[in-house]
């Protein structure tokens, strides 16, 4: 058997056979446990803009029916109200 060139025996043969799967082995999970964590980190931003987003199409939504005097929609109404409630929007004029 012949490792860079050189005649080895056997037994080291397999020894560096072995280091050369487990190396192969930990960057694959390495890579795994990578794609895992950035995927949770996308998906945080992603949950963190959708909120956002949410919350002004709702106040655009209050702004909307205020400015033709009628009444918000009941499914607009209780989540407009928790938005205020938190901070995220505030009591349009």
């Amino acid at each position: 058997m012949f490792i860079c060139g050189e005649r080895v025996k056997g037994r080291t043969g397999l020894k560096w056979a072995i280091g050369v799967i487990a190396i192969v082995v930990l960057i694959g999970i390495g890579g795994v446990i990578s794609l895992f964590v950035v995927g949770f980190i996308s998906l945080e931003k992603g949950e963190r803009h959708r909120r956002q987003f949410q919350a002004e199409l709702d106040s655009d939504h209050r702004a909307h029916f205020q400015a033709a005097h009628k009444s918000i929609p009941t499914k607009f109404g209780s989540l407009s109200n928790w938005a205020e409630e938190h901070g995220v929007v505030q009591q349009t004029q």
